[in-house]
């Protein structure tokens, strides 16, 4: 499945404003490479953190459903165009061709309702993959002020760079530690009564799908 991956311009300056140092603020963390600019693999962030693999599972079941779901009615279309087919020497010609007209609507409106959730799955996947780089923001501009950095590159955007600048690992690892502290247990983007957006007693956001 293949979402929308770009960090984009808005979210680069949100981090850097971020990750200024302000008054008060305690040192960078002892051991972390610093540097002004960091980078970041998107896709291993999404496929390798607890988080992002079970948006990933949830939207993989319900595509695996809807193709079940199509399958389903590819068959039954079939069989009811066979029996049209077979009724055609047994009827008027103009009841066949009224059957006929009415079976072919038929075709035409289940095939824009089955594009329609089609869509609709595409655009869930975007919006999951987008949700996913807000909640993890607050992460990644923590570890740019530790790095005592100001801007966040797409690692994918990047010729030539140092693998010490790169943060991916590290954003996995506080990913993964702040989704294995939520109560309510995996956080659901996948939901046929609609998106919603739960809440669990840490106060994070956990996203629920359509």
């Amino acid at each position: 499945m293949r979402v929308a991956r770009a960090l984009g311009p808005c979210l680069a300056v949100v981090l850097a404003t971020m990750a200024l140092p302000v008054a008060g603020q305690e040192g960078t963390s002892r051991g972390a490479f610093l540097s002004p600019v960091v980078t970041v693999d998107q896709d291993r962030l999404f496929n390798g953190s607890q988080y992002g693999q079970s948006i990933v599972a949830q939207l993989e079941e319900r595509g695996v459903a809807l193709a079940a779901e199509n399958r389903r009615i590819e068959a039954e279309l079939a069989a009811e165009e066979q029996e049209l087919t077979d009724l055609r020497d047994s009827l008027p010609s103009e009841e066949f061709r009224a059957r006929a007209v009415a079976f072919d609507e038929k075709v035409v409106a289940i095939r824009a309702t089955q594009d329609e959730k089609t869509s609709e799955l595409v655009a869930l996947r975007d919006n999951a993959r987008s949700k996913f780089v807000a909640d993890i923001v607050p992460i990644m501009a923590e570890i740019l002020r530790e790095r005592g950095a100001v801007a966040l590159l797409d690692k994918r955007s990047v010729v030539l760079s140092a693998g010490q600048i790169d943060i991916t690992d590290d954003v996995i690892d506080r990913v993964d530690a702040a989704y294995s502290s939520l109560q309510t247990g995996t956080p659901e983007v996948v939901d046929d009564g609609g998106t919603q957006t739960e809440t669990d007693d840490t106060g994070q956001e956990a996203p629920q799908p359509e």
